[in-house]
């Protein structure tokens, strides 16, 4: 229904996708998402970012990789549909010499009043 989740890019090619969120209430100030990663089922990897307000920077130990979020402005209201097209150009070559790497883990929606939103699961395989 959405698509395959087997894919596999060479180095040097972009990443294009696109994402839609739904938001069946308001997002406000305070309201964040929390990821808890492990690569390669040992070293932890976590983050937290606001979901509005600020731009949420992810960067991950290791292979170096840092991507940044944008985020709209708080509050944002609900209902509201936020969807956007994304390109992520990979290095030329692996960070990791060419070694397997693992990274998987799930990213948590929060009000801030600790109510659970939303919960994902992430797995990707980097060589």
């Amino acid at each position: 229904e959405y698509g395959a989740d087997d894919c596999n890019w060479e180095w040097g090619e972009t990443i294009q996708g696109h994402y839609k969120l739904v938001l069946a209430s308001s997002v406000d100030e305070g309201d964040y998402m929390i990821g808890n990663f492990k690569m390669d089922k040992i070293i932890p990897y976590e983050f937290t970012c606001k979901l509005c307000g600020e731009d949420c920077i992810l960067k991950v130990p290791v292979v170096g990789f840092e991507y940044t979020i944008p985020m709209l402005p708080c509050p944002i209201p609900g209902p509201h549909v936020i969807e956007n097209n994304v390109d992520y150009p990979l290095w030329d070559s692996s960070p990791t010499d060419g070694i397997l790497t693992h990274l998987e883990g799930t990213v948590k929606v929060m009000k801030k009043s600790e109510e659970l939103l939303s919960e994902f699961h992430f797995s990707a395989y980097a060589n």
